[in-house]
C-alpha cells in the first residue's frame, strides 16, 4: 500500500469525520483539517466525491473558481529553472524541490522551452 496524506472533513449530513486522501503532499501519512492542509493538497481533493460510511452520504469539496467537470488540457512547456539552495534529497540520492513555493522568479529561461524530445538514454540509470 502506498503512502499518502489525509484531510479529515466533517460529513455535511451527519458531521462524522470523513477522510480525503491525497498523493500531492509529502505523503508521510500526515492528517490535516481543511484549514490546516497545504494548498497543493486542497487542489488535489476538490471535486472528488467521497462516501461517508457513518450515514451513507456521498459528498465532495467544491470551489466555484474550480468547477467540477472535464478540465482543459494544459499547454505545457519544459523550462530551465534555477538550482535551489537547499534541495531535499531522497534516500536514493534523487533531488526534490525544497518545501517552498515555485514561482516565475525561479525560471531561468522562461521564453525558451526545452525540447520535448527525450534523449536516447532517458530513463536509464548510470
Amino acid at each position: 500500500m502506498g503512502m499518502f496524506d489525509s484531510v479529515m472533513v466533517p460529513c455535511p449530513k451527519c458531521g462524522k469525520p470523513v477522510e480525503f486522501q491525497s498523493k500531492e503532499g509529502a505523503c508521510d501519512m500526515s492528517v490535516y483539517s481543511i484549514e490546516s492542509a497545504p494548498i497543493p493538497i486542497l487542489y488535489d481533493i476538490i471535486n472528488w466525491p467521497v462516501y461517508c460510511e457513518a450515514c451513507g452520504q456521498w459528498f465532495a469539496l467544491i470551489d466555484p473558481k474550480h468547477p467540477p467537470g472535464r478540465r482543459p488540457r494544459p499547454n505545457l512547456s519544459a523550462v530551465k529553472v534555477r538550482t535551489p539552495e537547499n534541495p531535499d534529497t531522497h534516500f536514493q540520492g534523487m533531488k526534490w524541490w525544497p518545501d517552498q513555493d515555485f514561482s516565475y522568479q525561479d525560471i531561468d529561461e522562461e521564453d525558451r522551452p526545452l525540447s520535448r524530445e527525450c534523449p536516447e538514454n532517458a530513463g536509464q540509470f548510470t
